[in-house]
């Protein structure tokens, strides 16, 4: 069951999910972060990013800070495989798209960090938690606090 000694192990394994999602992200391969999203993420970001290698662009991510993490919707289910956690997320990073073709930055900053803030909903996978989405803080309305 979902108890607080369990929200503070998952801020640990959220910290980690962070920096490895972003990286993979960055690196533009999300095999490296598979094992810490949902089969339906996954493939979603994949997907996404065999659309950016096909239009020649690459998003950069850099000095990745997660700054503050906090759960804000817990869900316990008396079925496991449907308990869900979603979190606040408040980190900042160097985040810009280049062309690939003319190595040349086409939107965002290469040089300053901007601080944003994400949701991120965790469900559970067997006996370990996954992250299975990301909504910008413009799309927290979809999220059922609880």
């Amino acid at each position: 069951k979902l108890l607080f000694d369990t929200i503070n192990q998952m801020k640990q394994e959220l910290n980690t999910t962070f920096y490895v999602v972003q990286e993979s992200w960055s690196n533009m391969n999300m095999e490296q972060a598979k094992q810490y999203m949902s089969k339906d993420l996954y493939e979603s970001y994949k997907g996404k990013l065999e659309w950016m290698e096909i239009g020649n662009k690459r998003n950069v991510l850099k000095r990745i800070r997660l700054i503050n993490l906090k759960p804000v919707s817990i869900h316990d289910d008396e079925n496991d495989d449907k308990d869900l956690v979603w979190f606040y997320i408040n980190g900042s990073m160097v985040d810009y798209i280049i062309d690939t073709m003319a190595n040349k930055s086409i939107d965002g900053n290469r040089f300053f960090s901007k601080p944003f803030i994400e949701f991120w909903k965790f469900t559970r996978k067997g006996d370990k938690w996954v992250l299975s989405q990301i909504l910008q803080s413009n799309e927290s309305d979809e999220i059922n606090f609880q």
